[in-house]
């Protein structure tokens, strides 16, 4: 087991998604993200060191980068990896009828049939294939505290300042018994820049209602 930090440029509730779907990633507000938020966290896209470098068991704290405003330095998310999974796999486990739609994760767009293909969707277009598809794993938690907008502060021996970074596990042993004692487990907030993708989110549940 390790514990490991990361820092993040977006949050806008995809990577990672605490969404069953994307009705419910669009309908998000500050009343009532314990109701429409999953208690699964997947981290399907974007993330490369993550995705590469955690197994089951770690931990990871997610910190935010500095394009996050008033935010950056702080807490993001926090989770232990529960199951590492193959993208393909994913999509089966979790699509119904195999098929990309409004009742989908949000993150859960991309198929093998063979080589990898994108299914419509409103984050990702054909150029982020490559990167999102270079690391074929998914990283999935049972157990973790998802904050977003309401981002919380950390000790400052548990903040990084690069990518990605080990930490000293007894220190990050403690923060995790802190969460543990002070939040539920799940969203806490709405993602950080959810008003960013609103019009997006809108537009493409409009185009798809009816397909």
């Amino acid at each position: 087991m390790t514990f490991r930090a990361y820092r993040i440029t977006d949050d806008v509730g995809h990577a990672p998604c605490v969404f069953d779907s994307l009705k419910n990633l669009a309908s998000v507000k500050n009343a009532n993200f314990r109701q429409v938020s999953s208690d699964l966290l997947s981290l399907s896209n974007c993330g490369y060191f993550m995705r590469k470098l955690c197994n089951p068991e770690d931990y990871i704290f997610v910190i935010a980068g500095n394009n996050l405003g008033e935010l950056a330095g702080k807490l993001i998310w926090a989770g232990k990896v529960d199951e590492i999974i193959p993208k393909e796999r994913y999509f089966q486990r979790f699509n119904r009828d195999l098929k990309y739609n409004l009742d989908s994760r949000p993150d859960n767009y991309y198929e093998k049939n063979p080589e990898w293909v994108q299914h419509s969707n409103p984050f990702h277009n054909s150029e982020s294939i490559s990167s999102d598809a270079a690391i074929n794993r998914v990283i999935l938690s049972r157990e973790f505290w998802y904050f977003g907008a309401n981002a919380v502060c950390l000790p400052e021996n548990l903040q990084s300042s690069s990518r990605q970074q080990l930490l000293d596990s007894l220190e990050a042993e403690e923060f995790i018994e802190y969460l543990r004692e002070r939040f539920p487990l799940g969203a806490n907030g709405v993602p950080a820049q959810i008003k960013s993708v609103r019009r997006r989110l809108y537009y493409f549940i409009k185009a798809h209602s009816h397909q």
